[in-house]
């Protein structure tokens, strides 16, 4: 009986540290899809005005559209000569900054 409940107890921790280390990364995808997305935006349009509509529109997380907007838009804009392949350079440091914006609340 006591094996039972430890094995449960077991199954159901695995259960829940699981899903936030898929939730994590789904959540770092999303970061990843983004920033990379808005970069080619900002290489095709240069208008900030334009960009910053277009980032509205597309993006419906608030949290999410607040990070492009204020802060990885302006980081792109600062860095001379940033591209999209500039962004997979350090992708995984912008990804995690991403992450950090938008899980705390």
């Amino acid at each position: 009986m006591a094996n039972k409940i430890i094995s449960c107890i077991f199954f159901l921790s695995s259960i829940f540290i699981s899903t936030s280390v898929l939730s994590e990364t789904a959540l770092e995808a999303i970061c990843s899809e983004s920033m990379l997305q808005v970069s080619v935006f900002y290489e095709t349009t240069p208008n900030i005005y334009k960009l910053k509509k277009q980032i509205y529109a597309e993006y419906k997380g608030v949290r999410l559209r607040d990070f492009l907007i204020n802060q990885w838009l302006p980081k792109i804009k600062n860095t001379k000569n940033f591209t999209p392949n500039s962004f997979y350079v350090l992708k995984d440091k912008y990804t995690s900054q991403c992450v950090q914006f938008v899980s705390n609340k």
